[in-house]
């Protein structure tokens, strides 16, 4: 077991605590060194995540993905399924960025997949939420509308996903926005764990979700 220097606590705490858009690239380079340093895995990955994250929405696509693709191989060793989960997902929303709805599709079910498998709605939530993105720049209207409504629905859906949802809302018209219910059809009104496997035609996998 490691221990910390007070300063070095104080420091870690902040890093984490602080919400990750507000942070620059090179303080959280600075956490990633100083978790790297005393040989904290777990905190490595969180903050390597981070980052990508952060450039991502910076936009600065190639170094997101190479750290991206970087925790997928540390995750390998050492790791929770969360941060892989978190990799998968930053980097299927690089795709569709990048007009590449295979690999971002490959991605994002991935992503999908292992947080459906460990229960964390969400994770779910948030990647239900990057799909929907993906059908949209697909032209897919009905199947992304689906999804927002799926997620907007749902108790676990932080303000965040909230707000990301409502604004792929913004994006519908005509027909689809008039008349909601000819598209959200009877799926929509089944309980979450029984809607999702049936969307997404995972048979046998309807488990419960909390």
């Amino acid at each position: 077991m490691v221990l910390f220097a007070p300063k070095l606590c104080h420091r870690l705490a902040c890093l984490l605590f602080v919400p990750v858009v507000r942070l620059s690239h090179n303080v959280l380079r600075e956490g990633f060194e100083l978790a790297r340093k005393h040989e904290l895995d777990d905190l490595t990955l969180l903050l390597l995540n981070n980052e990508a994250s952060t450039l991502y929405q910076l936009g600065d696509l190639s170094q997101a993905e190479r750290i991206c693709r970087e925790v997928l191989e540390l995750v390998k060793e050492s790791g929770s399924p969360w941060d892989k989960i978190m990799a998968l997902n930053v980097l299927g929303r690089i795709f569709v960025r990048l007009d590449q709805p295979v690999q971002a599709r490959r991605y994002l079910m991935n992503a999908f997949l292992l947080g459906w498998q460990h229960k964390d709605t969400p994770t779910v939530l948030d990647t239900m939420v990057a799909i929907a993105e993906l059908e949209l720049s697909e032209g897919k209207y009905e199947r992304a509308y689906k999804l927002l409504g799926a997620v907007l629905r749902h108790p676990a859906t932080s303000a965040r996903e909230r707000h990301a949802a409502e604004q792929f809302l913004t994006q519908f018209d005509g027909d689809l926005a008039q008349h909601p219910a000819r598209y959200l059809g009877k799926a929509n009104a089944l309980p979450f764990e029984r809607w999702v496997p049936a969307f997404f035609g995972l048979e046998g996998e309807a488990t419960e979700q909390k």
